[in-house]
């Protein structure tokens, strides 16, 4: 098997400044050079640009090394034809490029060595990640009005004992993940946080992100992809990390809008399919039906909508005809959602979050199974247990809704 030092062959001439580097720090370039090319290769492509962001600050934590050799990196990876830069310019004041990853890259990202290397790292990172999120700045826990005071100075916002609530569910939630991840080498991790937000002059707190594993990074194999795209498949991930067996066995349907109507009273199979509307194709509803659940505004969402549909950010002018026809259908959508709940916006994650975490710890206590998810849809070997799973979805709906009310 290739050793992953042999990969690459660059002249060290090129890396020479004030000294020639030793033999050991070129081969400790080589396989960092190399990693770097997995976490561009790993990182989730944009569509509409064609391109890899490169997530600076994750691959420093991840890979532990300086913006310096990453950029050194970088520029042998472009040199050597493995990568091609995209886009190269500033955004919001800071560098920002993308990179396609290039057929060539193809036998190092195949490589078993690498591959090996490149999870062990990524898992172990995995591991630490809580710890990292629970001590960044915009990452606010409380348990009293004291410790907000102390936070904001200027905080107005009267619902304290929301946020209380709120952030012991946060706290619950973490302990589920820490006890479940005991038991599975893909670790999930929770960027679970209070975000300050400011109105008016008016200080408040906004809940973001949600729990999440590298299992959901991965190429499901249901879909085309771009070229460029060189995340690993899913199959490939699972026997990797040994897992080889296992399948998707079960998923929730229609997951946000059926917790949510289930939180404001609703109950797991009062509606079959949420993106059933009449009139309208399945699949056009369930494309735009965030939009719907997250739009502040029909009119402004409906326009959105119909651009990133269209997978195009650039679209400026469409068809009358066409517009009229997608606002109709849009606006049909929009009704449908806000006449069956009312969308409480990124909390949602929150709490889709927490159901999913008690459904793979009670699977594990009820059948001894170990699942693993990738957000609402859940893997094991065994096909056989989806209505067993699909009971367990339905009791811990109940526990969630439960929690929600502060019961």
């Amino acid at each position: 098997m290739t050793r992953p030092s042999e990969l690459m062959e660059f002249p060290v001439g090129q890396f020479r400044r004030k000294s020639q580097m030793n033999y050991k720090q070129t081969e400790q370039f080589k396989e960092k050079k190399a990693l770097v090319l997995f976490m561009l290769a790993n990182n989730q492509i944009d569509l509409t640009d064609q391109g890899s962001k490169v997530p600076i600050i994750q691959i420093n934590k991840i890979l532990g090394i300086k913006n310096a050799c990453l950029y050194r990196s970088l520029n042998s990876l472009e040199t050597e034809g493995f990568i091609k830069c995209t886009h190269s310019g500033y955004q919001v004041g800071k560098e920002s490029k993308r990179y396609l990853i290039e057929d060539k890259a193809d036998s190092i990202l195949n490589n078993e060595d690498l591959i090996l290397k490149f999870n062990i790292i990524n898992n172990q990172y995995y591991k630490s990640i809580n710890n990292y999120y629970h001590n960044i700045p915009n990452v606010i826990t409380f348990n009293s009005h004291n410790n907000i005071s102390e936070n904001f100075n200027n905080f107005q916002d009267d619902n304290i004992g929301y946020y209380i609530h709120i952030n012991n569910n946060i706290d619950y939630l973490n302990s589920l993940i820490t006890e479940n991840n005991n038991y599975t080498s893909i670790q999930t991790i929770s960027n679970l946080r209070f975000e300050q937000v400011t109105k008016y002059k008016k200080i408040s707190l906004q809940v973001k992100g949600r729990a999440f594993n590298a299992l959901c990074f991965t190429k499901s194999g249901k879909k085309t992809y771009l070229k460029s795209d060189k995340r690993l498949n899913r199959k490939d991930y699972l026997k990797i990390n040994g897992y080889q067996d296992y399948i998707e066995v079960f998923d929730i349907k229609t997951e946000i809008p059926r917790l949510t109507y289930i939180l404001q009273g609703g109950n797991y199979d009062d509606i079959q399919d949420f993106y059933i509307v009449a009139g309208l194709d399945r699949e056009a509803v369930k494309k735009f039906t965030m939009s719907a659940y997250f739009g502040k505004s029909a009119k402004a969402e409906s326009w959105h909508s119909l651009r990133r549909f269209l997978q195009d950010k650039k679209v400026s002018k469409v068809s009358a005809e066409l517009r009229e026809i997608w606002n109709k259908e849009f606006y049909k959508v929009w009704d449908h959602i806000h006449n069956l709940m009312k969308p409480i916006d990124s909390e949602i994650f929150l709490w889709t979050s927490l159901w999913e975490q008690l459904i793979i710890k009670e699977a594990r206590e009820q059948l001894g199974i170990i699942l693993l998810n990738v957000y609402d849809g859940f893997y094991y070997k065994d096909i056989n247990i989806k209505n067993e799973l699909e009971r367990i979805a339905k009791e811990t709906s109940v526990i969630v809704k439960n929690k929600y009310k502060g019961i």
